[in-house]
Parts: structure tokens; sequence; C-alpha cells
């Protein structure tokens, strides 16, 4: 009987990450290796992601509105954005190991003093990111540098693998987050006892506001910036931005956007993460449906 597609889909992330010896800080190693090779992972939905890169520029309207500054560059990012990929996938599955690594790497930004005042004083803090470099390098950081740090995430429709992304935070560090009403309560709670949430903030939402980015409307939750009003929090873009090497890391912490209506924050957020997108396109994960329309919703 031939394994059914979540099956498969277990059996090739399993094949990816589990297994792999070495040391990940080792760019000659056969765990940096793997992370640099892991470009296909949907492969068992029969696109690698290079294809699917080429694809996506070629689209119609909208997308290549979005992706015109760079097709001249389309040849580069199709290997480059699924190689970044492939490293930050390996780097989140190394738990202990990438934390030891990632632990000194050097914070800088308008918005360091701000974050570590609000440790000293216990004041909550909204940190929002993007799919751009490793996205979870800075809650890394923060939880080694002894933050209070937990993190929200969405479930994915492939249990299989949901467990085992899960576990692999989990091993990061804890609190983590599920997208629900639960989990949402959880981070509420932490959020009001002076804790730090971070937040993947680039997902196309299908109930959020069109918001510009990159020159187009891209539908985004208001969710972030409405949490650090009502609980009095720093809104505080973060990133993770990758070496040329493709190990090292510097931690980008940009200001804290000032409080006030969450469209207007929000667009904030949405410029901070284009600013690094449009100086480094490759970190940036471009494959993902950013510009959806919500269905009854004209493009």
């Amino acid at each position: 009987m031939r394994p059914s597609p979540d099956r498969q889909a277990h059996a090739a992330t399993q094949t990816r990450t589990s297994g792999i010896p070495a040391k990940l800080g080792d760019p000659r190693s056969d765990r940096a290796r793997a992370g640099a090779s892991v470009q296909k992972p949907a492969a068992v939905h029969g696109m690698d992601h290079g294809e699917g890169c080429r694809s996506y520029c070629r689209m119609g309207p909208p997308h290549t509105r979005q992706f015109s500054p760079y097709l001249p560059e389309v040849a580069r990012l199709a290997r480059q954005v699924p190689d970044n990929f492939g490293r930050t996938l390996i780097e989140i599955y190394s738990g202990e190991e990438f934390i030891e690594r990632i632990k000194h790497v050097p914070f800088t930004g308008e918005g360091v003093g701000a974050l570590e005042e609000a440790k000293e004083q216990g004041r909550p803090v909204v940190l929002v990111t993007g799919h751009f470099g490793n996205y979870d390098a800075p809650r890394a950081a923060l939880i080694a540098r002894g933050y209070p740090v937990g993190g929200l995430y969405s479930p994915m429709s492939n249990a299989f693998f949901n467990d085992r992304y899960v576990a692999a935070i989990s091993r990061i560090g804890l609190p983590v987050f599920e997208r629900s009403g639960k989990g949402l309560g959880k981070m509420v709670r932490h959020l009001k006892a002076g804790g730090i949430v971070g937040m993947v903030a680039d997902h196309y939402m299908r109930r959020g506001v069109p918001i510009d980015f990159m020159g187009q409307p891209a539908w985004t939750a208001l969710s972030a910036a409405e949490m650090a009003v009502k609980y009095d929090a720093l809104a505080i873009p973060i990133y993770g931005l990758r070496h040329a090497d493709g190990i090292g890391f510097d931690i980008i912490v940009d200001a804290p956007i000032p409080h006030g209506e969450p469209i207007a924050m929000t667009q904030a957020m949405n410029a901070s993460l284009e600013r690094l997108v449009r100086a480094h396109p490759e970190q940036w994960f471009w494959i993902h449906r950013r510009w959806k329309t919500p269905p009854g919703h004209k493009q």
C-alpha cells in the first residue's frame, strides 16, 4: 500500500532533520551542508523551491509587481532563498547546539537600549519579526540572555510535521503558544505578567486588513499592535540577519513603534521588514503567497 501524503511528508522531514552528525557551527560539517541542501522540502508535493521561485516570479499581476525590482536576480534568488530556508530549518531542529552558537551574537539597532530597559523594569514587550534570515534566532539569543520570551506559532495542517516542529521550537525555549483560543489566552497571561512575546507577523491573514508591503496591499493581522496598546507593551521589530558565510548572525533590534492607531502601527511594522527585505532579498521567504486576496475582495 502506498503511504499517504502526510506520511510521505513526515518521512521526508524525518530524513532531512534527524540523525545528522557533526557540529552545526562548522560550515564544512555534514549538518551545515545538510542545511544548505534542504532545498526541496516541497518535493513531496511535486515542486522544489527553486522552480517555485521562478514560477512565482513569472506569474501575472499583481505578483510581478512585487517581484519586478528583483526579476534580473531571479536565478540568484532561486538558489539563495531555499538555501536560507534549509539552513533555518536545520538550525531550528538543532536546539541547544543552536542556542550555544547564537547566544553571543551581537545585538544592534536603535531598540537595543529600550529592550534592555524593559527587561529590567519587567515591562511587557511584543517582538515582531518576519520570515527573514532565521526568524527564531532572536528568540534563541534572547532566551540565552535570560529574557522571558514566549513564541507564538500557527499549527500546521500536517499533524506529523506539526508535532516535530513544536517539539523543535520547544527545545529552543519555552513557553510557546499555539494560535488558538487556549493558546492566545496563555500568551496574554504571559504578557500581562511582564513577559515578552515573539510573533512572526508577515503571514497572509484573510481576516486582517490590507496594509502596504513592498508597494502592494498585503492582508495583515492587527493583533500585534492591538496587544501592545492594550497591555502597555513595547512593540519592537526584531530580526535575525544571516551573515554572508551562512553561519553567523546579527540580531537587528529596531526602535520601538510608538503607540497609536493599530493600522498605523502595523504599517510601521511592515515598513521595518520591507527595509530589510529590499536590502537582503535572498533572506526573505518569497515563496509564500504574501499578497493573496481574500475571497470576495478584488485584487
